[in-house]
């Protein structure tokens, strides 16, 4: 019985996965191809492919990614699915110290007591006060009334001197 020629079908699968990682390595090395930096339960902001008017947000509210669906789609909490390329990430909205309007802080640091500059003193002494400002203590005489803007003298363009229209036959 005769052996067959071909290689056998493992070996060539090993061969085409082999080939194929290579391209893919070679592929992203100079496309500078980076990996997403979204993970779980980080908060992100979708771009929305359509809008409803000129005026709305390209971008969604925030939600949190609920799970990972590949190497770049991601779930959101809402259901949606979306790839890497379409997410940003945002800080969360219930810890972010600006919305929240309380200043946070880490326990055990505490402020340096204010140390007063030595140099802005003399600064301040040396410039002079504005002359043309009125004193403090100077009461104003009534309210601050302005003149009418002068009205706009129109007159008939040059080149329509010589121009004779008589629509009148």
């Amino acid at each position: 019985m005769a052996t067959c020629p071909c290689p056998c079908p493992a070996a060539v699968k090993a061969h085409v996965k082999r080939q194929q990682s290579f391209m893919k390595r070679r592929f992203d090395e100079k496309h500078k191809a980076k990996w997403p930096t979204i993970r779980v339960s980080n908060w992100d902001r979708a771009r929305r492919p359509h809008r409803a008017n000129k005026l709305s947000s390209f971008w969604s509210a925030p939600y949190q990614v609920s799970r990972q669906l590949g190497p770049a789609s991601f779930q959101l909490n809402d259901g949606s699915r979306w790839h890497a390329s379409c997410l940003r990430r945002v800080p969360s909205p219930f810890h972010h110290p600006h919305l929240a309007g309380v200043e946070q802080s880490n326990p055990g640091t505490e402020k340096a007591p204010h140390v007063p500059d030595p140099m802005a003193a003399p600064l301040a002494q040396a410039v002079p006060a504005a002359q043309d400002t009125a004193p403090a203590s100077a009461p104003l005489q009534g309210p601050l009334v302005s003149e009418p803007r002068p009205v706009r003298v129109r007159t008939r363009p040059g080149h329509f001197e010589d121009f004779v229209a008589t629509f009148h036959v």
